[in-house]
């Protein structure tokens, strides 16, 4: 677990820091761990932890490379360009940290305005979120019919029937909302 949530942080700058370095920078999982708590402090809906292990993780690579990318390192990956600036803690001055820091800014600020776009539109459309019920018996079951995991046939007599029930609930609640849609652009005058 802690290694699949350090790899975002990993995997971008392996050739630019040292094994050492990369230890420090696998606290990257503690950076998580952080982040899910102030996530559910501030009621922060991320069911899948995107942010913290992606952003959170991800920034953390971004700033440890401009701390601890080396000058051989850097002029192996980049070219032997004299003046190449390397990890502020290696000497190089806060040239690389400084863009690294730009980077983050421009990534949390495309993903910010991409994605809260697209999850406001999903949201007013009642698009986002399966109802509760589906929650219950497992999206795989509802919208697949079948389980994710092998581990889990032993429960499929008492999903079977269950997933007949919410599958035609499924398709009214989704015949419900594409006529509701409709009305709302104007394209059905008649919702039931």
């Amino acid at each position: 677990m802690t290694q699949s949530k350090t790899k975002d942080s990993i995997k971008t700058h392996k050739t630019k820091v040292r094994i050492r370095q990369k230890c420090i920078i696998s606290v990257a999982s503690w950076v998580t761990i952080g982040l899910d708590l102030l996530a559910k402090k501030i009621k922060y809906d991320d069911p899948l932890q995107a942010a913290e292990v992606h952003g959170g993780c991800g920034a953390w690579g971004l700033l440890f490379t401009g701390l601890f990318a080396t000058k051989r390192y850097m002029s192996e990956v980049y070219g032997g360009e004299i003046g190449r600036s390397h990890g502020l803690l290696m000497g190089g001055g806060v040239k690389l940290i400084g863009a690294q820091i730009s980077q983050i800014i421009a990534i949390f600020g495309w993903v910010t305005l991409t994605m809260g776009s697209l999850f406001y539109g999903l949201h007013k459309i009642n698009l986002l979120r399966v109802s509760v019920e589906e929650e219950k018996v497992g999206i795989d079951m509802t919208s697949h019919g079948g389980f994710a995991y092998g581990s889990h046939v032993e429960d499929a007599d008492w999903v079977k029937h269950g997933t007949k029930v919410m599958r035609l609930k499924q398709e009214l609640e989704y015949v419900r909302r594409c006529a509701c849609f409709l009305s709302r652009v104007g394209l059905n005058s008649q919702v039931t």
